[in-house]
């Protein structure tokens, strides 16, 4: 999941506000809404992250250069 450092503990969440990511997970798993799972969080780079996410040059936001890649058409 992006934004890793929201997903599990509110110490390292922006704003301090935790997604409660594994608090959720273990609730659908208990209740057999979902299988068992990994969750893997990517932290962000902080003051590169709208450029990291941008798959192409904005002007609103001003993102020149991105650095996100387009996935190309399969179809």
């Amino acid at each position: 999941m992006n934004d890793g450092q929201n997903l599990f503990d509110r110490a390292t969440a922006f704003a301090g506000v935790e997604w409660q990511v594994d608090e959720a997970a273990d609730r659908m798993i208990r209740e057999n809404a979902i299988a068992p799972l990994i969750i893997v969080g990517i932290d962000n780079s902080t003051k590169d992250r709208f450029r990291e996410y941008m798959p192409y040059r904005s002007l609103q936001p001003m993102m020149l250069p991105s650095r996100g890649q387009t996935l190309p058409r399969l179809f």
